[in-house]
């Protein structure tokens, strides 16, 4: 299995809620962080991923947050996502969940933050001396009406603000580039400032932000001697891209994935002409585990009580 890479990279997270059964809910974890941090030549590292303050209470925060810095790896967490969320654990814990999380110690690892939508005095502060990067998942926080992150704000505060689409079950898309053309558009309309986030810097949570939030500053994010080649290339004779005057504008404003034509990923091309050239036939077969609803599977069946 080792040697079929298909060539991506990805910063993957080992997701789990607090509740009974700490300790064999942080062994999981420690089988899925230690055998593949840093494997494919370094594309693919492992995080934990306690789901978030509300589901996660401060005593299994706590030994979450003392495994991570025994495994010497960073933390994702969703963070201050909704007003509820916010007023909730004002209430339980007097702090808000961006001080819970810092107080039970994972900010003291790389730390990736999905949504941070609201929140309390002095906690972007807190963010930013920690060297918290967001991911900002704006369609996942329209649809069922929760606020956005105000990417603005968090910029200039000097927080890292990276794109994310959260999951299908609130999103329906893993669309990037739909991420990146939704967060402009509604910091303009939300500041009601046409001025705000110009397209330069509208695209950075794409690029060279994005691989800050990703710890991969220096790394790649940028194109310039030194630096891993990750590049994306799309065409550009698609009607929707004419008259192609500001090719910046029309990849924030116009692009479609669909337009990716080309990918190449440390160097390594691993799409042409849209297709892929290093997946073959037989993962179909190899994710058939994958679609097969069994219990005490990674894959489980979740109760549903309503769909908007």
């Amino acid at each position: 299995m080792h040697n079929n890479w298909i060539g991506i990279r990805g910063l993957l997270s080992w997701t789990v809620s607090g509740g009974t059964e700490t300790e064999a809910r942080l062994q999981h974890t420690d089988k899925f962080v230690e055998p593949w941090h840093g494997a494919a030549g370094g594309r693919i590292r492992t995080w934990p991923g306690p789901h978030a303050p509300y589901t996660c209470p401060p005593e299994f925060l706590k030994p979450v947050a003392q495994q991570t810095q025994h495994l010497g790896v960073g933390i994702h967490i969703h963070l201050a996502e909704t007003q509820a969320q916010l007023q909730q654990s004002l209430a339980q814990h007097r702090l808000t969940p961006v001080a819970v999380v810092h107080e039970c110690g994972l900010f003291e690892v790389p730390a990736i933050a999905a949504h941070v939508a609201h929140f309390g005095p002095g906690d972007l502060e807190l963010l930013r001396a920690s060297g918290v990067g967001v991911a900002c998942c704006p369609k996942t926080s329209l649809k069922p009406g929760e606020g956005i992150a105000p990417v603005a704000t968090l910029r200039q505060t000097g927080v890292p603000v990276g794109l994310g689409t959260d999951g299908a079950a609130s999103n329906n898309a893993y669309d990037i580039l739909e991420a990146a053309r939704l967060i402009a558009l509604l910091q303009k309309h939300e500041l009601r400032d046409a001025q705000v986030l110009p397209v330069g810097i509208a695209l950075s949570p794409a690029t060279s932000e994005r691989a800050q939030v990703l710890g991969l500053a220096g790394i790649t994010g940028e194109l310039r001697v030194g630096l891993q080649a990750d590049i994306a290339c799309l065409r550009l004779d698609m009607l929707h891209l004419f008259p192609p005057h500001n090719l910046a504008t029309h990849l924030l404003y116009s692009a479609r994935t669909s337009d990716i034509d080309t990918v190449i990923v440390a160097g390594r091309m691993v799409m042409r002409g849209r297709q892929l050239l290093t997946i073959d036939h037989a993962i179909s077969t190899r994710i058939e585990r994958l679609i097969q609803r069994q219990p005490d599977q990674r894959i489980q069946t979740c109760t549903v009580t309503g769909a908007a």
